[in-house]
């Protein structure tokens, strides 16, 4: 077993060169210090008059949002009845009005899609909150004086999700979005903590490192119950694709039901090159867990191998979601060095980003 962890310490030295264990080993710091930077923000934004809130993002920012979004949608804490979406283009919805408040996020500051519809917004209401490190964003609203939250540079912007997620947390909490005035400060005390334990050297005894193991021979598919768990699993999808540049696809139950589960037929060859991993709860509704049952026996019908990840339940919510996307994050830096792919390296998106330039240029 010594000998093991040597091989895979050699590897992790050959292929990873930017030192993503480094960066995912400091995380749970990350978590202390945007406790320390947001936990006082205080906005000029009067929401007493806001109908709905949108936040602009992509990638890392947007899923930020998709999971605040989720948690103030499902009135998991008592909040303001208005809808909360998430909008992933270059336009905005026409839904949105000067009652809207706006929150863009990016964490360069010079996101393409962001900035587009920041431009929009402006136009339409003086309700905007900017989060950013930097660039663009943050010259556009130290100008016009809107609400900035600020993150620390020089990251993968997915390397820093936790920064706009609390950022986006404490947000809702001190406007008043939440109805408890402490509710994200009693929930996210000890998550830092929480996250710590879950670092393991010993990948014998490494539960992150065996499921990369389990899902490195396969195309994955995640399935997770509509809303909260949704909104984490698009995070651990997309961890999958960037840093262990493996193929991943995400559905989510009870939608898939009524569609895609009948797929797992044809091509012939295909259903066996895909591994199925079922994100469930302890405390799932019966409903949920009728449907879950289902699905499990329908692919040990078609001898399809299933992953039924369940890590255990934090009592509070927060502490859940962290360590659930923590525990991901190592899943990927392993699932990368067994696929023998530098965890930090994105170069399809990079040359994309070159070609969307080129074009422009």
């Amino acid at each position: 077993m010594d000998q093991d962890k040597k091989i895979f310490d050699d590897r992790i030295k050959q292929f990873d060169k930017s030192d993503m264990y480094s960066i995912l080993k400091d995380t749970p710091n990350h978590v202390i210090d945007a406790i320390k930077r947001y936990s006082n923000f205080k906005s000029k934004i009067n929401t007493e008059d806001i109908d709905n809130i949108i936040l602009c993002g992509m990638g890392g920012s947007a899923i930020a949002g998709g999971i605040v979004a989720e948690i103030f949608n499902s009135g998991y804490y008592q909040s303001k009845k208005i809808p909360f979406s998430v909008n992933r283009s270059f336009s905005l919805p026409n839904h949105v009005t000067e009652k809207t408040l706006i929150i863009l996020s990016s964490y360069s500051g010079n996101t393409d899609e962001t900035l587009a519809c920041a431009e929009k917004a402006q136009a339409i209401s003086n309700n905007i909150i900017c989060i950013s490190a930097g660039g663009k964003l943050t010259a556009m609203a130290e100008k016009n004086g809107y609400d900035l939250v600020t993150m620390p540079g020089g990251y993968q912007p997915r390397c820093a999700f936790y920064y706009p997620l609390t950022a986006l947390l404490f947000v809702m909490q001190n406007t008043g979005l939440f109805n408890d005035a402490e509710i994200i400060n009693k929930e996210i005390d000890g998550v830092a903590q929480r996250m710590q334990e879950l670092i393991n050297d010993n990948i014998e005894e490494n539960k992150s490192y065996d499921i990369a193991k389990k899902l490195s021979e396969k195309n994955v598919v995640f399935y997770a119950e509509d809303g909260i768990q949704n909104a984490l699993a698009q995070r651990i999808q997309q961890q999958l694709q960037e840093n262990a540049n493996h193929l991943t696809f995400r559905g989510a139950i009870p939608e898939i039901n009524h569609n895609e589960i009948n797929s797992w037929q044809f091509p012939i060859s295909n259903p066996q090159s895909f591994m199925p991993c079922l994100f469930r709860d302890n405390d799932e509704s019966k409903l949920s867990k009728q449907r879950f049952d289902a699905i499990e026996k329908l692919f040990a019908k078609k001898s399809i191998p299933t992953i039924t990840y369940q890590l255990a339940k934090e009592k509070e919510l927060i502490k859940d979601l962290y360590t659930k996307a923590y525990f991901w994050d190592w899943a990927s830096f392993y699932l990368a060095i067994i696929n023998g792919t530098d965890p930090i390296e994105i170069a399809d998106i990079m040359e994309l980003k070159h070609i969307f330039t080129s074009n422009v240029s």
